[in-house]
């Protein structure tokens, strides 16, 4: 009787051994589940915030270059209005001076 009651022991100390192994280990999944959300949620915030920079530097860079197109426009409507002023009074005989007294 006293060797089955032994063993009956053994085998309840392992089950409760088993029990505590595989709480603990459950227990290390979900921390280590969420050491990974919280770890996945940080990058995803780094990564959107880096993003937003970058979308608010190429928006800058956007206007940049087209205030440089627009003023590259504008430089060549001045170089052509000046020299068709400029073939104007040749054709004229007079200079850009003469026009300049004359006004």
């Amino acid at each position: 009787d006293s060797v089955a009651m032994q063993r009956l022991q053994e085998a309840g100390n392992s089950v409760r051994q088993s029990t505590d192994n595989l709480v603990m280990a459950a227990q290390n999944v979900a921390w280590n589940r969420e050491e990974t959300v919280t770890t996945v949620t940080r990058v995803t915030k780094k990564s959107s915030r880096y993003v937003q920079k970058i979308s608010n530097e190429i928006e800058v860079n956007e206007k940049i270059l087209k205030h440089e197109r627009d003023l590259a426009e504008a430089r060549k409507k001045l170089e052509s209005l000046r020299r068709a002023r400029y073939q104007h009074s040749n054709e004229n005989g007079s200079t850009a001076a003469d026009e300049n007294d004359e006004h």
